[in-house]
């Protein structure tokens, strides 16, 4: 692990660099729209301040303050937002990015530099948007940019969540965006309409199809991931309570230490079984998700998907209470978030295709006079 740590300061201004390449050729291929070709010269510019910053950090040359990073990162988003909106002729898009702008320099003046721990997820949220439209409003292959980019920001902001002190973690969503921003380079040059016949509902504008379909998911996740976190932190508890531990409580969420939850604080003698305890909480969540496998024809089946790649992850920060290896520590997390990513991608490319949707496809084929085998 002590090349490791000598070597992934290196790796990530590699990545860096490599977003730096990006932002200069797309700066460079659209120097007939004068706007964007500014755009992503900033971008790239940023993103090599960025890495180079870091790598000065963590040599010891230099010192990179945090907060910069973070600042980084809303730059690019807003800038890559206003780009896509431009493109895509999504003027509510364009709002939607003043209105995180505005909601940022609100919550500056409100909260001061304090504000910096809110500004990460403000970015995620506004570049989550904007590659959801290019995954769910273009047709291939420039959909790819969209899926990449949201396995991105997905990793992005899983790791500000949990994992928010292990920073060599980033080189991985950060591969994840040079790869979009490639598709983008490479098939996005002559992005300026919507797919001919939009994938979302019929009989409404695209965007607010498009906003329903994208809060639904939201919604979604939301109370999934909590009710999955908190049988996971339950697991623990019954568990502990079963092979002796004593008491206890589940925090989902602790603002005052560094990493904010959740856990499960417990009780329990000097003998107790330790590993038995730690992974107390997988087959409570795997249990869970495998009642959504039972709907098989419903695009909800994918959060089975979802759970049990949260429950690997999750499991995966237990095991350090069992060991100090962190390449074992990591690749359970990292099949844990890819199992995620997987059943994210379907659950939205089955609600983008109308033959998954058994409800609508009943009605049309009523509407046809037509039998609809359900």
């Amino acid at each position: 692990m002590d090349l490791l740590a000598t070597a992934w300061p290196f790796a990530l201004f590699a990545v860096y660099l490599a977003l730096f390449a990006i932002g200069t050729l797309l700066f460079i291929h659209q120097r007939q729209r004068v706007t964007h070709a500014a755009y992503f010269f900033l971008i790239g510019v940023s993103f090599f301040f960025a890495g180079y910053g870091h790598l000065l950090d963590a040599l010891g040359l230099a010192s990179f303050p945090p907060a910069l990073a973070i600042v980084q990162t809303f730059f690019w988003a807003v800038l890559f937002s206003l780009v896509i909106a431009s493109l895509s002729r999504l003027r509510r898009l364009t709002s939607l990015t003043y209105l995180t702008l505005g909601a940022a320099i609100l919550t500056y003046a409100v909260i001061g530099k304090d504000f910096v721990a809110v500004l990460p997820f403000l970015a995620y949220y506004l570049a989550a948007i904007s590659f959801f439209v290019l995954y769910s409003l273009t047709e291939r292959p420039l959909q790819h940019a969209g899926f990449f980019g949201l396995l991105a920001v997905f990793l992005f902001t899983f790791i500000a969540l949990l994992s928010p002190t292990v920073p060599e973690l980033v080189i991985v969503p950060l591969l994840l965006l040079a790869v979009s921003f490639s598709f983008f380079l490479r098939h996005g040059l002559t992005f300026d309409r919507l797919a001919p016949q939009p994938k979302l509902t019929e009989g409404t504008g695209v965007w607010k199809s498009f906003a329903f379909l994208l809060s639904y998911i939201i919604l979604l996740n939301l109370a999934v991931f909590t009710t999955g976190i908190g049988l996971h932190e339950a697991g623990h508890l019954v568990v502990g309570n079963l092979i002796g531990c004593t008491g206890g409580k589940i925090v989902l969420v602790d603002l005052t230490i560094a990493t904010p939850g959740p856990y499960t604080e417990i009780s329990c003698p000097r003998d107790v079984f330790t590993a038995f305890l730690a992974l107390s909480g997988y087959p409570f969540v795997v249990i869970f998700g495998a009642i959504f496998l039972l709907l098989r024809r419903f695009p909800e089946r994918n959060f089975g998907l979802v759970l049990f790649g949260l429950s690997l992850t999750l499991s995966g920060v237990d095991l350090l209470l069992l060991t100090s290896s962190l390449l074992l520590i990591y690749g359970l997390m990292l099949v844990g978030t890819v199992t995620i990513m997987l059943g994210e991608m379907r659950l939205i490319n089955d609600y983008l295709t109308p033959s998954a949707r058994p409800m609508q496809a009943a009605a049309a084929a009523k509407k046809a006079e037509t039998p609809v085998d359900l």
